[in-house]
């Protein structure tokens, strides 16, 4: 049987994983962002959050883990690459943002960051119901 201080060993080699996964997913995120960009699709999509909250609990219920708690945990990686991507929208004209467009289009772009916004903020208030 393994000691405790073996279980707490493992234990943070998985956290330092989860981490890294985490990490990683946020990149990938950004990566989404960007091709969404220069394809010009929109950058929110309700239908796709909706759905990947919706699996988490399908998941989460197949392994015996709280729905709520690990829908929850998907909330808070969708709001996270959110801001991390309005943080980066919203960078002045002598910070463009990674692959921002630049001059007249910043206005429409401003508008857009507001949407989006307003868009993540009425998501997550719906989701955390």
């Amino acid at each position: 049987m393994p000691s405790l201080q073996e279980l707490r060993q493992e234990t943070h080699e998985l956290d330092e994983q989860i981490l890294d996964l985490i990490h990683r997913r946020t990149e990938l995120g950004r990566q989404i962002m960007d091709l969404k960009r220069q394809q010009g699709m929109e950058l929110y999509d309700e239908a796709h959050i909706r759905d990947l909250l919706q699996w988490a609990e399908s998941e989460a219920r197949k392994r015996g883990i709280s729905p709520k708690i690990l829908k929850n945990i998907y909330s808070e990686l969708v709001e996270l690459r959110m801001e991390r991507e309005l943080r980066e929208a919203s960078k002045t004209p002598d910070e463009p943002a990674p692959g921002a467009k630049s001059g007249a289009q910043a206005p429409k772009a401003l508008k857009a960051i507001g949407e989006l916004a307003g868009k993540m903020e009425k998501e997550l208030r719906r989701v955390r119901k």
